[in-house]
Formats: structure tokens, sequence, C-alpha cells
């Protein structure tokens, strides 16, 4: 019983929190901070496994890079794994 108390508690916390909290874009404004003016580099695959190969078989593959930042994204030294 106690465990289902604590439960509840902390439900209606979150239903009053978001009930007090303000709605609308201008409270979406004034809650989060600006979005810093730098790149922000997302690769949606960051892994590659080739299958196996002959010792001596040149193998290729090629990786996505996307700058969804708010600046061009300058990349200066890349490094194998």
């Amino acid at each position: 019983m106690l465990k289902f108390g604590k439960i509840l508690l902390a439900a209606l916390a979150i239903s009053a929190a978001s009930w007090a909290a303000p709605q609308g874009p201008a409270a979406q404004n004034a809650q989060s901070p600006p979005e810093p003016k730098t790149p922000a580099v997302f690769v949606p695959e960051n892994r590659h496994r080739f299958p196996a190969v002959y010792e001596g078989v040149r193998v290729k593959h090629e990786f996505e890079i996307q700058n969804r930042g708010r600046v061009p994204l300058d990349i200066q030294k890349v490094r194998t794994g």
C-alpha cells in the first residue's frame, strides 16, 4: 500500500507541475535558452562492419555526415578505427 501511495503522490506532483507551467510559444521561448551558433555534426550510421574478405582485397564504405548546426562545419581530422 505504501508503494501505491508514493506512485500516486509522484503522479499528482507531475500533474500539478505541468498544469502550473506556462503554455504556448511565449512560454517555450522563455524556458529554452537560445541555440548557440555552432556547427552540430550528425552521423546517422556511425559504425560499419565489413563482411569477411580475403587478405589484400580493398573494401570501401562511405559515411554520411550532416551538419545540423547554424554555422559551417569544418572537418579538420579524420581517424580510422
